[in-house]
Order: C-alpha cells, then sequence, then structure tokens
C-alpha cells in the first residue's frame, strides 16, 4: 500500500471524507475500465476538455507521487536485505524490466 490517498487526504485537511475518496477511486478505475473495454465515447464538446485537463493533471500528480514512494523503498530494502553487492544489478534489472515492458506495450498495443 502506497498510502497517497491518506497522504493526499491529510494535507488537505480532508481526512475525515477517506472512504468517499476510496469510493471515487473504485468507481472511477471501474467507469474508465469499462469505458476502455466497450470503447465508449463521451461527447462533451469544448467544454469538457477542462475538465479532462484537471483530472488527467490530478491523475499525473499522484502517479510521480507513487514513483517517488518506490525510489524511496530502495534504501529501505537494502538496509533491510543488509546488502554490500549487486545493488548496481538490481538497479540496472529494475530499469530494463521497465524499458522493456513500456516497448512491449507500446508495439503490442490492442493484441
Amino acid at each position: 500500500m502506497l498510502g497517497i490517498i491518506p497522504r493526499l487526504a491529510q494535507r488537505m485537511g480532508t481526512a475525515d471524507h477517506i472512504y468517499g475518496y476510496e469510493w471515487m477511486i473504485i468507481l472511477g478505475g471501474t467507469a474508465g475500465n469499462i469505458m476502455n473495454l466497450f470503447v465508449t465515447h463521451l461527447p462533451v464538446g469544448m467544454m469538457g476538455l477542462p475538465v479532462y485537463g484537471l483530472f488527467s493533471g490530478i491523475f499525473v500528480g499522484c502517479l510521480a507521487m507513487a514513483l517517488a514512494e518506490n525510489l524511496r523503498v530502495i534504501p529501505v530494502f537494502v538496509r533491510r536485505m543488509r546488502l554490500k553487492q549487486g545493488l548496481p544489478v538490481i538497479l540496472l534489472a529494475m530499469a530494463l524490466g521497465k524499458c522493456i515492458g513500456s516497448i512491449l506495450q507500446f508495439f503490442f498495443e490492442g493484441t
């Protein structure tokens, strides 16, 4: 668990609405999956573009927070596993895995 939702709620001072946040994530993810699965289009026009941009920006910000959280885990992992050697190999494997995954998604999207 990354803890992004509790952290956002704490920073905004809305911790009493955390269950609402969780339900919005569940419903938004479900709606997005259904729209992607059945290729549905919403005719919102130019007025819907700023709303889409706002929510896309929020998503990208949360994604950046999740990436930063993952990067903070690496030193903790190294200390707990008492790694003296092999850290460059582990980091290289993680980077190559991300790269290969991105390339596969790019070339084989939708198959």
